[in-house]
């Protein structure tokens, strides 16, 4: 039936990256949240037990050597924003990009007629291949939306040399007790010498 839409009817058109697809036949958007298996206490903000999930997308769309729009004899654009060169084998260069922009692993903004993404990533792609769509690309694609976070960067406390704080001016120390201990000490020894020579005497 989507099919039918895009040949009798006005097709969807997509935007994955610098790709265009000729038409969108099918689009499965999916916004979901975690929320906390947990009792939540009553009182308290429930919206702090919910996380919310990243978007997914998977676009069913396909890109033909021949588009719609032009004569079979007239050579159809790029499907390849930015390149400006006539492509004979439009599937080809489809097939090649996709791969390219996942195997890069390169966040891509995505537009398509529901709403438009921003810091998307292709998670994956399949490719429908047989004798009666040789000339068309008829890929499914996957897409998962990454978040980001900003990190901002401080200048550390320059540290406190601890040993530096802890000496204080305490003022001028005495000696008494050193002083008092040598006084004793010469007192000793002359006391011994004394009694020394006044043995001698007697002897």
């Amino acid at each position: 039936m989507a099919l039918l839409e895009v040949i009798f009817g006005q097709p969807q058109l997509a935007q994955i990256g610098v790709l265009t697809l000729d038409a969108s036949l099918e689009e499965t958007h999916t916004s979901a949240s975690e929320v906390t298996e947990h009792p939540v206490e009553e009182g308290t903000n429930i919206s702090d037990h919910i996380r919310p999930l990243p978007d997914t997308l998977e676009i069913n769309g396909i890109v033909t050597n021949h588009p719609l729009f032009l004569l079979p004899s007239v050579t159809a654009p790029s499907p390849i924003q930015g390149d400006n060169q006539s492509q004979s084998d439009r599937v080809k260069a489809a097939y090649d990009k996709l791969q390219e922009l996942q195997k890069a692993g390169e966040l891509v903004k995505v537009i398509t007629s529901l709403r438009e993404y921003d810091r998307m990533a292709i998670t994956g792609f399949s490719v429908i291949r047989n004798a009666a769509n040789g000339n068309v690309l008829n890929a499914t694609i996957s897409l998962r939306e990454i978040f980001t976070a900003q990190v901002e960067t401080t200048e550390a406390p320059v540290p406190v040399n601890k040993a530096a704080a802890a000496t204080t001016d305490q003022g001028k120390k005495t000696t008494k007790a050193a002083d008092d201990a040598v006084a004793n000490q010469t007192n000793k020894s002359l006391a011994a010498t004394g009694f020394d020579a006044i043995t001698g005497l007697f002897k």
